[in-house]
């Protein structure tokens, strides 16, 4: 199961990690624990 900043696919993860961003902003905590809940959706 996909989660956190991968949720979106890989090279969204990559694209998430490497921003330079403040780690304690809201959207980046409601990243970090997301889950995949529509396989449908994944592709």
């Amino acid at each position: 199961m996909k989660t956190g900043f991968d949720v979106f696919g890989k090279e969204y993860g990559v694209m998430f990690r490497n921003d330079p961003y403040d780690y304690d902003l809201i959207d980046v905590q409601f990243i970090k624990v997301m889950i995949l809940l529509d396989f449908e959706s994944e592709n």
